[in-house]
């Protein structure tokens, strides 16, 4: 995940500099990199583990990341 997000801020720039606002290679290069923040602090468990983000039900995950966003409320 941290790696796909340098390289949608290349993307980003190379819609940039043929003169178009990138919106969606912008925003999800800052969506990527915020979630790989998080991984970085623990909120989806040790990584380097099998249990590492691996929950069959993407529900779990989701549920950590809008618990989290409350938290820092």
């Amino acid at each position: 995940m941290a790696a796909a997000a340098p390289r949608k801020s290349e993307v980003a720039e190379t819609v940039r500099e043929a003169g178009l606002t990138p919106w969606s290679a912008q925003g999800t290069a800052e969506r990527q990199a915020w979630v790989a923040d998080l991984a970085d602090e623990g909120l989806f468990g040790t990584k380097g583990t099998k249990a590492f983000a691996r929950n069959a039900d993407w529900r779990t995950e989701a549920d950590r990341i809008l618990a989290e966003i409350n938290r820092k409320k």
